[in-house]
Formats: C-alpha cells, structure tokens, sequence
C-alpha cells in the first residue's frame, strides 16, 4: 500500500523558546532524524508548516489550514491535500526507531486510522489516519476543540501496544532544553 508520509512541524515549540524542528541536534537539524527513518518506507514525505525555513529541507511543505491548531491542525490540512491514509509522525521525535514504524505499516488496513500506544498510553502523533476523518476533524478545528486524545477516544481506530517490543524511551518528545540535553546523550552514546 502506497501512502504519503507527514512530518508535523507547525508547533509553536513554546517550552523550546526556538523552532525545536531545525535546532541542531548531534550537528544536524532535530528533524534530520526523523527524516533519515521514514525515508526507509516512504519515497513522498511532507512537512506539515508554515515556516518557510523547512525548505532547506528539500521536502514538500504543507501548511496549516488554521494556525496554531496544533497537530489536529496539521494531520487535517494533510488528509485535506491528500484524501488518502497518511502516516504521521511528530518532528521532536528523534529516537524513534525503522522497526517502529515497519510495525505500524504492517498493522494497518486501508481506510482505518493506526495509532502507536505505549502502556495503553495513546501516542496521537505517531499512527496512519484515515481520510474517513476528515468530516469530523473539520468539525473539531471549526469548534477549536484541539485535544488530540479526546478525539482518537470518540473515533474507531486500531491502537497498536509497543510496550512489550519497544524500550520506552524510543517514544521520547523533545520539548524542553532539559529533554533536548537528555536526547542528545543518548544519541552520543549510540554513535
């Protein structure tokens, strides 16, 4: 099954006090990493945002539709362009790992949304939606009801566990410097 790829970079990055996407990282930009494994499943990957700088990146950009409408923002402007199964997957993420992913695309049946949880903890940035939303996701950008855990609560979707597969850490955002310095550890480490 051919689907696109999203990388949801239209965050404000508040907790950060920069664009946490392209802060360098390891000397690459943080996103680089999350690139580097999806371009092992996906020949189209898109970055969902509206700063311009992600075109030196290379990639096609998507923007936001409305700003600051946080990921369900960014996961509705991309099955908008699309109107096909998306894979998305948060830029402050840069643990995560090929076998992640390869569990999620082997999961997933066209036309229902795939979501990762880690100890039946959703992980709304990290999963395949269906286009099947989008009626109900306009609906939610309209009324500004942006809480992505309490949407996936209200819609069908196919919840994939990885706490038994995964170390935990995979799953780590990148929000704060504190968080940022952590990461940066652990990749030295695995160099």
């Amino acid at each position: 099954m051919q689907i696109n790829a999203v990388i949801l970079a239209g965050g404000r990055s508040s907790r950060m006090g920069e664009d946490k996407g392209l802060k360098p990282l390891c000397n690459k930009p943080l996103i680089a990493y999350t690139i580097q494994v999806l371009s092992h499943f996906f020949t189209s990957i898109y970055i969902n945002t509206n700063n311009l700088m992600y075109e030196s990146l290379g990639l096609p950009l998507i923007p936001d539709m409305e700003t600051n409408h946080g990921p369900m923002g960014g996961i509705y402007a991309s099955l908008t362009k699309f109107k096909a199964d998306t894979f998305f997957i948060s830029c402050d993420m840069p643990l995560i790992s090929t076998e992640v992913i390869g569990i999620l695309i082997k999961s997933h049946q066209k036309g229902q949304t795939t979501i990762a949880t880690y100890n039946q903890r959703l992980i709304p940035v990290l999963g395949i939606y269906s286009p099947g939303l989008l009626s109900i996701l306009e609906q939610k950008n309209k009324q500004r009801e942006l809480k992505m855990k309490t949407f996936l609560e209200e819609v069908s979707c196919n919840c994939i566990e990885l706490n038994e597969i995964i170390s935990e850490n995979r799953f780590v955002n990148v929000n704060t410097p504190e968080e940022f310095k952590y990461v940066e550890k652990i990749l030295k480490h695995e160099d």
